[in-house]
């Protein structure tokens, strides 16, 4: 057992209460090693083992096991999982979304939208959509995705 004093309970036997990092009736079970520390140095609680005082950076959930997905800026989340920010380049409450036809991967973390314009052949809010047209130029109307200026030809699709 790991009881941080000598004393348990008369009826139970339980420790009361358990040294810092254990947990359990009888303070045999470990704390997750991601919870954060309380002002008493305890870090989790004594019966269910959920960290009382959140988690380290890049964790999350009640005892702190989950990692945070790996494109959340800084490695924070939220105790559901929930990205706070994402680092450049993605976006989306995990940051699982890639700007990939945005001009430098510069794009919204909350929605995608790009910042700037879209990398050459693409067009819209995201990017994603291929130019109507191949373009001389390779670049096309944001918006509308037809060639500014003067255009090759239009592209078929059969």
């Amino acid at each position: 057992m790991q009881c941080a004093t000598v004393s348990c309970d008369r009826g139970s036997g339980a420790c009361t209460p358990c040294k810092t990092g254990y947990r359990g009736a009888n303070c045999t079970a470990t704390c997750s090693g991601n919870c954060k520390p309380g002002n008493n140095g305890r870090t989790c609680g004594q019966l269910n083992g959920f960290c009382d005082n959140g988690c380290n950076t890049g964790f999350y959930w009640v005892d702190c096991v989950l990692t945070c997905p790996t494109n959340c800026a800084n490695k924070q989340c939220d105790a559901n999982g929930l990205c706070t920010g994402c680092t450049e380049g993605y976006y989306g409450s995990t940051c699982a979304n890639q700007c990939s036809g945005c001009f430098e991967l510069q794009c919204s973390s909350v929605n995608g939208d790009c910042k700037t314009k879209c990398v050459a052949g693409k067009y819209g809010t995201k990017c994603i959509s291929n130019c109507l047209e191949t373009c001389n130029d390779s670049t096309c109307d944001q918006t509308t995705g037809k060639c500014e200026g003067e255009w090759s030809h239009s592209i078929f699709i059969f």
